[in-house]
């Protein structure tokens, strides 16, 4: 079986960049949206309510939920996660921060990653 059967959920992930300069100064964003991008939700601390508090590269994360993504995505900490459905469509959760993405080495696994989020209202 491979690792993406095991990915029952799919969500759109925004991506802003910086663009250029409009004509007052002002700098503007360009977004993308990658949709339909598969993934495996699991809530922190058993209940998606409950905050999940971890030591990484030397600061505190606060995350809700793990998202489980194949390797290979494009996402960084930057982005957000949004409408994260089930196989049937019903929505999960609309909106999340990515706190961090906990990058494969070598020595551990090489077909997914691993993005703690923070659900947002």
């Amino acid at each position: 079986m491979s690792f993406a059967a095991l990915l029952p959920h799919t969500c759109t992930i925004e991506t802003r960049t910086a663009g250029t300069r409009d004509g007052q100064g002002r700098l503007t964003e360009t977004v993308t949206l990658t949709t339909g991008v598969k993934c495996r939700l699991a809530a922190l601390g058993g209940n998606s309510k409950d905050a999940a508090e971890l030591e990484l590269q030397a600061r505190a994360v606060v995350a809700t939920h793990k998202l489980y993504l194949l390797y290979g995505t494009a996402i960084t900490s930057s982005d957000r996660v949004l409408t994260i459905a089930d196989a049937d469509g019903i929505t999960l959760i609309t909106a999340a921060e990515v706190e961090f993405v906990k990058r494969p080495t070598a020595e551990t696994h090489i077909h997914h990653l691993e993005v703690l989020i923070k659900e947002v209202a």
